[in-house]
């Protein structure tokens, strides 16, 4: 620190004196610094927005890969399709001749497909994006209970070794 005194012997007059010239220097370089602020500003924009065009493209194919996913009917990853192919199970399971004509399981398992197809998929995205997944969880919920109660009523039905109920 010494090394920078100009008078060793006055410390303070010293720093004072290079804390004024450094004042000068730094009003002289102000706007070649300025100059400088806003190329590097324009250098970052550019990357930033060509981060965000493919951030924006990779957002809005996965939203139509998700929607893919739930509503395809011909995608056999699809919730649509498996509801389908649960929906041509149950008509095909063992019958009572005396149960009525539609089956408690063909009954839910259509009342899950006219959810799926009446969903507003894109307004549960969106609310979901705006930080509100409660709709999106309830739908969801929806389809978890629903799928639980048709599995322990296929399993209660078909599956109960207790009580003997399809011949």
């Amino acid at each position: 620190m010494e090394s920078l005194y100009l008078w060793p012997a006055n410390p303070a007059a010293s720093l004072l004196v290079l804390a004024i010239l450094a004042q000068v220097f730094l009003y002289a370089a102000r706007h070649p610094m300025h100059r400088a602020f806003a190329a590097l500003g324009r250098l970052l924009s550019g990357g930033f927005r060509v981060a965000a065009r493919f951030c924006k493209s990779v957002s809005t194919a996965i939203a139509q890969r998700d929607r893919e996913m739930l509503a395809d009917a011909g995608n056999p990853r699809a919730l649509a399709f498996q509801l389908k192919a649960l929906s041509e199970h149950a008509a095909n399971l063992p019958r009572d001749p005396r149960a009525p004509a539609v089956l408690a399981e063909q009954r839910r398992l259509a009342a899950l497909t006219a959810a799926l197809r009446e969903a507003d998929l894109s307004e549960l995205a969106r609310a979901r994006e705006s930080g509100e997944s409660e709709p999106l969880a309830q739908w969801l919920d929806l389809f978890l209970d629903g799928l639980s109660a048709l599995s322990e009523e296929v399993s209660h039905f078909y599956f109960s070794l207790t009580e003997p109920r399809v011949s």
